[in-house]
């Protein structure tokens, strides 16, 4: 051998000496993981598939006895054997009631904080055919428990959670009107219930509108009676309209502007309003108005406020023709009250309501009004009423709050 390579050779056997425990340690790390079976996150697994297979066989001895295992040797600070949802359904199928009762007065938001830091069980079937075998039972169920010797508000609770807890936002299986409906029955008839308030605050669901903003552009026909009649011709206006609503009750800020003209020559002191001239009908409304139908296809709002009519030529010709200036039926209070129906046409995103869950759409607004002013208080010859009927299309946007 060359006596150059002696000290290498010497180096590589140092080496491979040196390496042996490092690959030692790393089989001896991959033997233990592989053979590894006796830690709590297997046992739970494995618990949890017995206790399925044990469930779907009826062996409610066996369900029993596992879970009593689960809570008395496993379960603890750091681990999760089963989900409160899933011991619920267990309990239903023991017909173990008063563990439900008793579970589901201790959830609250604390318990949930240091549920939440635990280990949870590896992902299963278990709580999927809880799910499916409790909705098949869920006649079998809710005889069980009006057969028990609970009294009525707790008969009646644990059939109301049973179904609270099948509910499924992904089917009609159990609808959320249904849960509403049945939670509304509860509260009215066990009012000190010591269960009043999880039904009010985690199974009744109702969401009403609070606040809202919306906005109409319209146009349509407007027709005088009386004397106004006799001097004027009917009108057609245009418009914008302003809503703010707060819960059913809404306010109507609407700019009506009307285009008219002279039905015959009117005289006004050293002048005459010549027939035929033009004419506008400026009529600013505030109203207020109570929603007493909405539904998906429509809204009734009858409404009643105040308004002033101003009726005068238009601009132009008071700048141009002498003496128009001082023809004018001034403003003068006017009483207002009718009907507007909106028909929703479909989701809009208003841009006004901005954040929270909101109830948005584009309307078609047919609206009925009668306008009451009062010119033969100040003008001799001009009584009469003010009838439109308008045609207007805008969109609606409201928050949306939980009715607790």
């Amino acid at each position: 051998m060359n006596t150059n390579s002696f000290p290498l050779l010497l180096s590589f056997i140092l080496l491979l000496i040196a390496g042996r425990p490092v690959y030692a340690q790393i089989d001896s790390i991959a033997n233990q993981i592989s053979k590894y079976q006796n830690g709590k996150s297997d046992v739970i697994s494995k618990g949890r598939r017995l206790l399925l297979d044990k469930y779907m066989e009826n062996d409610n001895k066996k369900v029993g006895e596992i879970i009593d295992y689960f809570d008395k040797e496993i379960e603890d600070a750091n681990y999760i054997t089963l989900y409160p949802i899933e011991r619920i359904f267990l309990y239903y199928s023991l017909r173990d009631y008063r563990n439900i009762l008793q579970s589901m007065l201790q959830y609250d938001s604390s318990y949930f904080v240091g549920f939440n830091k635990k280990i949870r069980p590896a992902p299963d079937d278990l709580y999927k055919k809880l799910v499916e075998q409790s909705r098949e039972k869920l006649t079998v169920l809710n005889l069980d428990i009006e057969l028990s010797d609970l009294s009525n508000d707790e008969k009646d609770f644990l059939k109301l959670n049973l179904k609270n807890s099948l509910w499924s936002k992904y089917d009609n299986f159990i609808l959320q009107d249904t849960l509403n409906s049945n939670a509304d029955t509860f509260l009215k008839k066990y009012p000190q219930s010591r269960y009043y308030k999880i039904v009010r605050k985690d199974i009744r669901y109702v969401i009403k509108p609070s606040g809202g903003f919306g906005v109409e552009f319209f146009s349509g026909y407007g027709f005088f009676t009386g004397q106004l009649a006799n001097q004027f011709n009917n009108n057609v206006p245009l418009g914008v309209a302003f809503d703010i609503y707060f819960k059913k009750i809404g306010f109507c800020l609407r700019d009506y502007i009307g285009f008219s003209s002279t039905l015959r020559s009117i005289q006004f002191t050293n002048v005459i309003w010549v027939k035929g001239d033009q004419v506008r009908v400026f009529l600013p409304e505030l109203s207020i108005g109570y929603v007493t139908i909405d539904n998906k296809q429509f809204r009734i709002t009858p409404f009643a406020g105040i308004a002033s009519t101003d009726i005068s030529p238009t601009s132009n010709d008071q700048q141009k023709k002498p003496g128009y200036d001082k023809i004018d039926l001034k403003w003068t209070m006017t009483y207002t009250f009718g009907i507007s129906t909106d028909f929703k046409l479909g989701k809009s995103r208003n841009a006004i309501v901005r954040n929270g869950t909101q109830s948005s759409y584009f309307f078609l607004r047919i609206r009925y009004a009668c306008n009451l002013p009062q010119f033969n208080c100040k003008y001799s010859g001009f009584g009469g009423v003010m009838h439109n009927i308008t045609i207007g299309i805008g969109s609606l946007g409201r928050r949306l709050k939980r009715d607790l």
